[in-house]
């Protein structure tokens, strides 16, 4: 499902390998390449989406896929740098997601007015 476009909800106890099951597959579906969010997995917690955001890095590190942790607690300037920094793969909470896209349209509109 997840090859084919299509939305994936993983649900299982702790342990099971739900990230390197959704993950792999995710990873290779990147095209490096293309310097835009591909893809963007939403989790329930901040811990969850460093750690989801950690195994992604490691698993898309060798085929030059990025990966940015959005989540609440931080500072923003990092999340900002690593949404600067071109990621492929957005990763975080609804909300911080939701701002993650916002901040991505406007550095696109940025980079774009500052190219023209």
């Amino acid at each position: 499902p997840l090859l084919a476009g299509r939305v994936v909800v993983g649900l299982a106890r702790p342990g099971p390998g739900k990230t390197a099951g959704f993950g792999i597959p995710l990873i290779e579906a990147i095209r490096p390449g293309e310097r835009n969010v591909q893809a963007i997995v939403l989790t329930p917690t901040r811990e969850l989406a460093s750690q989801v955001a950690s195994v992604l890095t490691q698993l898309g590190g060798s085929s030059g896929v990025r990966v940015a942790a959005i989540y609440g607690g931080v500072g923003m300037l990092p999340q900002i740098n690593a949404l600067r920094g071109n990621a492929h793969v957005v990763v975080g909470g609804e909300s911080f997601v939701a701002l993650a896209e916002a901040l991505q349209n406007a550095l696109c509109a940025t980079s774009a007015g500052e190219a023209a």
